[in-house]
């Protein structure tokens, strides 16, 4: 039992690390409207992986902002993301997506 959780302790503090190293992104949608999240350069795009309760996350692998795409047809943006930086921004808005805090 002692080895087992030994073992769980190395892997989390692996994780820990591994995302300290690497940077994240994290994009939280309060207004339940956003079907999309992504990193855009102009010329390049990197989807965000979209988890349950309205959560979009990534290790970003280019530099630029981040764009929400939103099923009503509206896009918001703002944010900037680089390899070895941490960023975490929420979709807010009413009825709508108004803007990334």
């Amino acid at each position: 039992m002692v080895r087992y959780l030994i073992a769980l302790f190395c892997l989390c503090l692996l994780g820990w690390l591994t995302l300290e190293f690497t940077g994240y992104i994290v994009v939280h949608d309060k207004t339940g409207l956003a079907t999309s999240a992504r990193v855009t350069n102009g010329e390049l795009h990197q989807n965000l992986a979209d988890l349950p309760l309205g959560y979009f996350v990534g290790i970003p692998d280019l530099e630029g902002g981040i764009e929400v795409l939103c099923s009503d047809g509206s896009e918001v943006s703002g944010g900037y993301v680089t390899r070895h930086l941490k960023e975490t921004v929420t979709v807010v808005g009413r009825g709508t997506c108004e803007k990334l805090v």
